[in-house]
């Protein structure tokens, strides 16, 4: 991960960082997963101070561009973000975020050899994410050909083996795309 400028701002509870990086898992190749232009995280102060208990109120990620790439195995690159088997074995991280948002974003979607697909105006929204729990989920995007989606539903528990197979509006969503014709969301 790379980080460009880093401002701290103890009265209200954020870290800001400009052109933010974060590289892919080298079985998909030297592209970025994420780039961005900058990157918020919002803490409650007091309990960081008191309790060293870190509350994360809110995680905004502005302009970002993600690149997702399937193999010809069928396997994402997001699909260790939840960790590994053996991580699983040691129990879900206590994890949450009471809001997150990802603005502006451009998606790049890659499935074995096929021609990438590019989405734009990407906006996603989700409130108290965790991984022990579902949360709730706003997604919308122009998709490739100018048709517009939309997206509100649920995110269960996360599959902390492979966060591809997390079960819920992330399933919905690909059963909607494949509506559209786009083969990369289309089961293995």
């Amino acid at each position: 991960m790379r980080l460009g400028d880093l401002s701290l701002s103890i009265f209200s509870g954020s870290l800001t960082a400009s052109n933010l990086s974060i590289a892919d898992d080298p079985g998909f190749g030297s592209a970025a997963f994420l780039t961005a232009k900058s990157f918020r995280i919002g803490v409650e102060m007091w309990p960081l101070i008191t309790s060293q208990t870190l509350n994360i109120t809110d995680l905004m990620i502005e302009k970002p561009e993600l690149n997702l790439v399937r193999n010809q195995q069928g396997q994402w690159n997001f699909s260790n973000l939840g960790g590994s088997a053996s991580t699983a074995a040691q129990g879900v991280p206590d994890f949450h975020v009471a809001k997150l948002v990802l603005k502006d974003r451009r998606a790049t979607v890659t499935s074995g050899a096929s021609k990438p697909s590019v989405y734009e105006n990407v906006d996603w929204e989700a409130s108290d994410v965790s991984y022990k729990s579902q949360f709730p989920v706003q997604v919308s995007t122009d998709l490739p050909g100018g048709a517009k989606f939309n997206l509100v539903g649920r995110i269960r528990p996360a599959k902390t083996t492979d966060s591809s197979l997390t079960p819920g509006s992330v399933q919905e969503l690909r059963k909607a795309i494949t509506l559209f014709g786009v083969p990369e969301f289309q089961s293995a």
